[in-house]
């Protein structure tokens, strides 16, 4: 597994409708980006305008395939202008099994 794990700004007061939109871009994610599993996604207590999102993927290549996909095509210039800025990289990294 890969995993990446972001800490998302977004514009003030625009949370609730970013993470809707959201909604819907993962579900086609899982859907049509072959080796796309889960996003999963932290409400920020102290913030109202931030969250941390985890991705997880079968493997780098899928990683890759995801953000080169027709799903983030169709979602990037919506989903873009919610941000505050860029989402902030906080991990990445192949999951090790212990």
């Amino acid at each position: 597994m890969h995993w990446q794990v972001f800490q998302v700004n977004v514009q003030p007061g625009r949370r609730a409708e970013l993470l809707q939109l959201s909604k819907a871009y993962v579900e086609e994610c899982v859907r049509e980006d072959p080796g796309t599993i889960s996003f999963t996604f932290l409400l920020d207590e102290q913030n109202e305008d931030r969250y941390v999102a985890i991705e997880q993927y079968a493997d780098r290549a899928a990683h890759q395939a995801h953000w080169e996909g027709e799903v983030m095509h169709r979602y990037g210039p919506t989903l873009g202008p919610l941000l505050a800025g860029p989402p902030d990289l906080i991990a990445s990294g192949d999951q090790v099994d212990l």
